[in-house]
């Protein structure tokens, strides 16, 4: 989704990921009887409590969890519809000189039986 950047007013930035939220949340809605489980995932520029309230259908972790060192925030997720799922999330610290600026994020699945 959109990032916020020094290039336009951040309230713009927000306005363009409602936008693309929107968008997400009608895919996943025409998707809800076509599979047993459905996954979102990646970076989604928004924090933990705005990503949790519009995407609250969706399970996701608990807690927010570091995902973005530079402000110490929670940017990206793997979220998935089927409350049943056991899912632990945990982040992999990426160093500046590595392959991204955010830490890699992890999520164990059990499926139950």
């Amino acid at each position: 989704t959109q990032s916020d950047t020094r290039f336009w007013p951040r309230y713009f930035s927000q306005r363009c990921r409602n936008h693309q939220f929107s968008i997400l949340k009608q895919h996943i809605a025409n998707l809800d009887n076509c599979f047993d489980a459905q996954f979102v995932a990646g970076d989604m520029n928004d924090n933990f409590n705005v990503i949790n309230a519009i995407f609250n259908t969706l399970k996701n972790n608990k807690e927010s969890i570091t995902t973005f060192p530079k402000s110490n925030k929670q940017l990206d997720y793997i979220m998935a519809n089927d409350a049943n799922l056991v899912m632990r999330h945990s982040v992999k610290e990426c160093r500046a000189n590595e392959t991204s600026d955010h830490h890699m994020l992890i999520c164990e699945i059990d499926i139950p039986s």
